[in-house]
């Protein structure tokens, strides 16, 4: 981080920022323009971009190069939780994140109705499903030796907290039906949130 040459990657890369993005937080400017520089030197056949913040690396490659998205959640879809949480109007929509994805010659997602979404702009889109879930009905029986303990940890971002306070009201009401001797154990920052709507104990 001291270097000189990162402040200089810093520089190029803002130069391709995309403002209307949600929530700034990993894009990483330095490392996109340092991606595309040993990229555009090298003698690769393809080059994977691991995150939807980092879309405007593609537009740093040579032309022609091949460029497949991996994503593991749409923007768009956070600009609507940011939107429902802290009240400001979401700029980044479906359809700006379908332009952007366009440039790439492959789109990989993992959330179960990405795909869809995606489509419901454009059908031609190449999106492929690679999803990291596990259906319900796929999952392992408990057997008689589970300790019956479930844990719960995060910090206590924003989205975190909503999520756990869902899980609170509408999912451990229901566990502790079917399983009364189920416990739930609660760690990191998340804890003060879990106290605040009663999971002290």
């Amino acid at each position: 981080r001291e270097s000189p040459l990162t402040r200089h990657l810093e520089f190029a890369g803002a130069q391709w920022r995309d403002p209307l993005l949600p929530d700034k937080l990993g894009s990483d400017e330095a490392s996109m323009a340092a991606a595309a520089v040993l990229a555009s030197i090298s003698d690769y056949d393809i080059v994977g971009v691991h995150y939807t913040r980092c879309h405007s690396l593609k537009q740093m490659l040579p032309a022609g190069m091949p460029a497949v998205m991996f994503t593991h959640d749409l923007d768009a879809l956070v600009g609507r939780q940011e939107e429902a949480i802290f009240g400001t109007p979401a700029e980044y929509k479906l359809a700006d994140e379908v332009t952007r994805l366009k440039q790439f010659d492959l789109v990989t997602v993992a959330g179960p109705a990405d795909r869809s979404a995606l489509h419901s702009v454009d059908r031609e889109l190449p999106v492929v499903e690679a999803p990291f879930t596990s259906p319900v009905e796929e999952s392992a029986p408990i057997g008689e030796r589970a300790t019956g303990v479930l844990l719960w940890i995060s910090s206590a971002a924003a989205f975190h907290h909503v999520s756990f306070v869902w899980f609170w009201k509408n999912v451990w009401p229901q566990v502790r039906n079917k399983r009364p001797d189920c416990r739930l154990v609660i760690a990191g920052r998340i804890s003060d949130v879990a106290k605040q709507v009663g999971a002290a104990a």
